[in-house]
């Protein structure tokens, strides 16, 4: 094991201010600090909407060697989430799993309707470093997720789920820092 962290990062809600106007409003950043880009997918093309400063964020973790950084997202096909990623101008993180391929597709799987594809990924993604770092809009809508979360020992996971409108804002991203650096939550 390593004491480096791997952060699962998501990308709709938590890059993405999956918003109907551009810049987005009510976000706490400020109108320049936003970018827009056209992101193709098998399924068409989708406007993404990201803030510089969480960007840059994202960036300097990696450089900083803070954490390992792995995609986890619907954007999950290579042909989408490497060429966004180059867009935003992200390295080219690996992707810790696919949905319906690594692990089941769900509720077609016989798993029920709480089942959510990423959590067992977070989880073979704890089991392997024991610590783990994981933004998703969608944890706190997923209450197996928020249990499993709870469940685990105090500061060795930080779920961060920002609203999807918003996506990450600077309270995130100082409560990141805080957990990656070992100042505390």
């Amino acid at each position: 094991m390593t004491d480096k962290p791997v952060w699962l990062l998501d990308v709709d809600g938590v890059l993405n201010a999956v918003q109907t106007h551009y810049p987005p409003r009510s976000t706490g950043w400020a109108e320049d600090c936003w970018r827009q880009v056209q992101a193709k997918a098998s399924n068409g093309t989708f406007p993404i909407v990201a803030a510089e400063p969480v960007l840059d964020f994202v960036r300097r973790v990696h450089k900083d060697g803070l954490a390992e950084v792995r995609w986890l997202t619907t954007w999950e096909d290579d042909d989408a989430v490497y060429p966004l990623a180059t867009q935003l101008d992200l390295p080219d993180f690996p992707i810790a799993g696919r949905a319906g391929t690594d692990y089941g597709a769900g509720a077609e799987a016989g798993q029920g309707l709480n089942y959510w594809w990423k959590l067992p990924v977070a989880q073979k993604v704890y089991g392997e470093r024991f610590s783990l770092l994981w933004t998703d809009d969608d944890i706190s809508y997923h209450r197996p997720a928020k249990l499993w979360v709870r469940s685990q020992p105090t500061g060795t996971v930080l779920a961060v789920s920002p609203n999807s409108g918003q996506g990450l804002m600077q309270v995130h991203l100082d409560k990141i820092e805080r957990w990656l650096t070992g100042a505390g939550e």
